[in-house]
């Protein structure tokens, strides 16, 4: 089984996530200073993780910026991270579940969640790490 590919954005969604980033205002204190250096430099913050923000462009581009100053994106490759950004983003904002791919016929339930996307570890609900959130695989 495999992460499935990830589609590049429509134009609408992209126009989407560039109206969320004009509107994004920090919901912690905390946040508030990497959160706003991300919106000045065109993107939206869409996970906190504990090296910093991952944020998303509004080409699909994922990039990591960290919650020190001096507040510079660094771009992210690794396919799983790219997955795991577009699932927290439709989460945190329902109107970009059309970032996520699209389940195919032939795609099986994960087994590490059951299907849920999450484990539930004390009272926290964490992403799953086989299938990064989705709850579901393609076969090889």
């Amino acid at each position: 089984m495999r992460l499935p590919d990830l589609p590049a954005p429509a134009a609408a969604v992209s126009a989407r996530i560039r109206d969320l980033i004009a509107r994004y205002v920090p919901a912690l204190a905390s946040h508030r200073e990497p959160g706003l250096a991300a919106k000045r430099a065109g993107w939206l913050p869409v996970s906190f993780q504990l090296g910093g923000i991952f944020v998303l462009h509004p080409d699909g581009t994922v990039a990591l910026l960290p919650f020190d100053p001096p507040y510079r994106v660094q771009p992210e490759d690794t396919p799983q991270w790219h997955l795991l950004a577009r699932v927290h983003a439709a989460r945190l904002y329902p109107e970009l579940t059309d970032l996520l791919p699209v389940r195919t016929a032939d795609a099986e339930s994960c087994k590490g969640c059951g299907g849920a996307g999450q484990l539930q570890v004390g009272s926290a609900a964490v992403d799953c790490f086989v299938c990064v959130g989705l709850g579901w695989l393609e076969p090889d």
